[in-house]
């Protein structure tokens, strides 16, 4: 062993010891934080995505509120023949 590992830490050291532990372990969870902002925020924007084509799709279709639902051509809805 070196002379500096056998010597006594002094406040100092330790202090310094621990404010460097303590700023890995905050980098450790500001990463994982913002890993866990940016996976919510392409959660989001999928959601806004789908609920957008979803509504285009319902605005594309047949379904619109000038036309009556029953006037469409479905094998329930005509007589039987």
């Amino acid at each position: 062993m070196s002379a500096r590992q056998k010597r006594p830490k002094t406040a100092v050291d330790q202090y310094l010891s621990i404010l460097f532990l303590e700023t890995a372990n905050f980098r450790r969870q500001l990463y994982e934080l913002n890993k866990l902002r940016y996976r919510v925020r392409q959660a989001e924007l999928s959601a806004r995505n789908r609920a957008q084509a979803h509504s285009r799709a319902r605005a594309a279709g047949t379904r619109t509120s000038d036309r009556p639902r029953l006037a469409q051509r479905h094998p329930r809805n005509t007589r039987p023949g």
